[in-house]
C-alpha cells in the first residue's frame, strides 16, 4: 500500500478509485433504499398543498428545481417559512429526500421550500454553493406569492446540506462586514 501514498501513479490510482466510488454512489437510488430499509411509508396529508418541481436553474445540462409544501387553511395567518437542503455527503441525494419532512412541516403549519444542488464530482463545492444561493434567490422571489412572516424565515438541513447552509449564511455575513 506504500505505492498509494508515495508516488504519482499511486495518487492517480487513489483519485480514480475515489471518483469511481462517487460516480457509483450517485447511481444508487438512496430514496428507494431508505424507504425499504426502515419500512418507511410516504405519508401525504390532506391539509398540505404540494407544488413540486419548480425549476430555478439549469447549469451544464443539469436542471435544478425546488419543491414547495404549503399548509391549506382557511385562516389568514402569516406563515413561518422553512427552507430545507438535503444531505448526502455532497455526492448523492436530491430534494426528493426532503419531501416527507416538508410534508410533515407543512402539516404542522409551516411553509416549506426544498432546494437542491448539483453533486460532486461533477460539480465543485463552489458550484454547489452557487446552486444553493440560486435556490434561495428563487425562494425569495416566490415568497411574495404567499402570506408569510418575513421575520420568521429559517433553514433546516442535514449533513452536507447543513454544511452548505452554514457556509451560505456565513458568507452572507462576511459580505456585510465589508
Amino acid at each position: 500500500m506504500d505505492i498509494l501514498k508515495n508516488d504519482k501513479i499511486g495518487k492517480t490510482i487513489k483519485r480514480e478509485l475515489i471518483r469511481a466510488m462517487l460516480e457509483r454512489s450517485q447511481s444508487f437510488d438512496i430514496t428507494a433504499w431508505s424507504s425499504g430499509a426502515v419500512g418507511y411509508k410516504d405519508i401525504k396529508y390532506d391539509d398540505v398543498e404540494e407544488i413540486l418541481n419548480v425549476p430555478y436553474l439549469n447549469r451544464e445540462e443539469v436542471p435544478l428545481a425546488l419543491d414547495i409544501f404549503k399548509p391549506v387553511s382557511d385562516k389568514k395567518t402569516e406563515l413561518t417559512v422553512i427552507v430545507t437542503i438535503h444531505g448526502g455527503g455532497l455526492t448523492m441525494g436530491d430534494r426528493h429526500l426532503s419531501r416527507p419532512f416538508g410534508r410533515l412541516l407543512a402539516h404542522k403549519g409551516y411553509l416549506v421550500f426544498s432546494v437542491e444542488y448539483r453533486l460532486a464530482p461533477k460539480a465543485t463545492v463552489c458550484q454547489q454553493l452557487d446552486d444553493v444561493c440560486a435556490g434561495l434567490d428563487c425562494v425569495g422571489r416566490k415568497l411574495v406569492d404567499f402570506d408569510v412572516d418575513f421575520n420568521r424565515i429559517f433553514m433546516a438541513a442535514e449533513s452536507a446540506g447543513a454544511y452548505l447552509a452554514l457556509y451560505v449564511e456565513n458568507y452572507d455575513k462576511s459580505r456585510e462586514a465589508d
